[in-house]
């Protein structure tokens, strides 16, 4: 019985972590589009603010996925 539990509490641990994973990703690819949409028209011409903003975007984005990285590596003991 105890370890059908402790499956269960370790698969939805896990589901938890790749629905975490999963939003961020999601979160760090809708702001690089937002931040990126412009670039295109912008081409040669982008500004260093433009530049800053989406170097800042893949920096947080790296964060975040090394915040879950970490996660599933202390739940399951990578």
């Amino acid at each position: 019985m105890r370890n059908k539990r402790a499956a269960r509490r370790t698969k939805n641990c896990a589901a938890d972590l790749i629905e975490d994973t999963i939003d961020d990703v999601n979160v760090l690819v809708n702001d690089l589009r937002k931040r990126t949409a412009g670039v295109a028209d912008q081409g040669v011409d982008l500004s260093d603010k433009a530049k800053k903003e989406i170097m800042a975007a893949l920096e947080q984005g790296q964060k975040a996925i090394a915040r879950q990285r970490q996660k599933f590596t202390e739940t399951f003991g990578l």
